[in-house]
């Protein structure tokens, strides 16, 4: 529970450490291991340090009733810090939202996120320009987001989200051209 650790009576040699995480989906040490630890009769060491942090999967579904296609892009922003660079996200291909919405996002470190979901209608999927520009949302995309997705201390997997259409507003006056 707080991170030290000590190996008694351990035969002299030489020996690689390397450390996971009971009950962890995934950590990630720094660095991965020590190799090389040579071990005498009279040996203490004390330098073998490692830092660690933890990462959780989180997965669900995402449904759309609606009549637009493309490729479903999803990422998860901490409530606690604004931004959305560097934050944990997957995406899904039409054929995967059309046949059973599941996805999975990998390496969350525990907090509090608000889950976001566009799909992109406009990316280039095929031809000379692919791959073109993909996964930039635009107002014409279906959105949709989830606020409630807490890691704790293990994998999340009810993290469902439901794209919606956008909804354009009628201008009360035509414009005016000068």
């Amino acid at each position: 529970s707080s991170g030290q650790f000590t190996f008694n009576s351990v035969p002299a040699g030489t020996y690689t450490i390397t450390p996971s995480i009971t009950g962890a989906t995934s950590s990630l040490f720094y660095p991965a291991s020590y190799t090389g630890v040579v071990v005498t009769n009279s040996t203490n060491l004390t330098s073998e340090n490692f830092n660690a942090n933890v990462g959780y999967t989180v997965s669900g579904t995402v449904s759309y009733g609606g009549s637009q296609t493309g490729h479903t892009y999803l990422y998860l922003q901490n409530n606690n810090c604004g931004g959305s660079q560097g934050n944990p996200g997957t995406s899904i291909t039409e054929a995967t939202l059309t046949s059973d919405g599941n996805y999975t996002i990998r390496g969350v470190p525990p907090g509090s996120y608000t889950l976001y979901a566009w799909m992109d209608s406009t990316g280039i999927t095929s031809g000379t320009d692919y791959p073109g520009p993909q996964g930039a949302p635009n107002t014409n995309d279906a959105t949709g987001s989830n606020s409630d997705v807490s890691v704790t201390n293990g994998n999340v997997t009810t993290a469902n989200v439901t794209l919606q259409s956008p909804t354009y507003a009628t201008p009360p006056s035509n414009p005016s051209i000068q």
